[in-house]
Order: structure tokens, then C-alpha cells, then sequence
């Protein structure tokens, strides 16, 4: 009588154990699958806050060049834009730091 109770026990620890094993790494739904795409979501959340606060500061840049006056003052310091009769001088902060040393 006890060795069919534990025969029996015995094939369910193995019928579990395989069923352990697929559901963790075989199955469609398996926990290795999940944990990659939990990881490729929290990826993306970040990369999406991200990309917002790009945003936000691109659209400030967008409303401050609405003015006429901020808009020519950009274009002066990304641009080198110039009037006419009017001399640029360009000073790299690299270039004063080795002057001073």
C-alpha cells in the first residue's frame, strides 16, 4: 500500500516539476518572456519621459523665437548671423582657459 501511495506521489512531483519548467521557459506565456517584456516596458517609459521633457524645452525654444528680438539674438550665437558692415569676433572658452594658465 505504501509503495503505490509513494509511486503515485512520486509521478505527481514529476508531472509538476515538467509542468514547472514549460510554464517557466517554454510556454508562450512564460515567465522568461515576461520578465523581457516587463524590462522592454519600463525601457520605453523612461525613454518616453524622455522624449517629453525634449519636448517641453523644444517648445519653449519655439515660444521665445515667436519675438522677433529673441529670434535674432539666436540667430547671432548658433548661427554667427551678422549685419552688414558689422565684424564678428569668436573667442572659444577653450582658448581663454590655456591663455590664463
Amino acid at each position: 500500500m505504501f509503495k503505490k501511495r509513494n509511486k503515485t506521489l512520486i509521478i505527481y512531483a514529476i508531472i509538476t516539476m515538467a509542468f514547472l519548467v514549460w510554464m517557466t521557459f517554454y510556454d508562450d506565456h512564460s515567465l522568461v518572456l515576461h520578465r523581457e517584456l516587463n524590462h522592454e516596458i519600463s525601457s520605453l517609459e523612461s525613454r518616453k519621459k524622455t522624449l517629453s521633457s525634449n519636448i517641453e524645452t523644444v517648445q519653449h525654444q519655439i515660444e521665445i523665437l515667436k519675438h522677433p528680438d529673441s529670434l535674432e539674438k539666436y540667430a547671432r550665437e548658433e548661427f554667427f548671423y551678422k549685419s552688414e558692415n558689422e565684424i564678428i569676433y569668436i573667442i572659444d572658452s577653450t582658448t581663454i582657459e590655456s591663455l590664463s594658465e
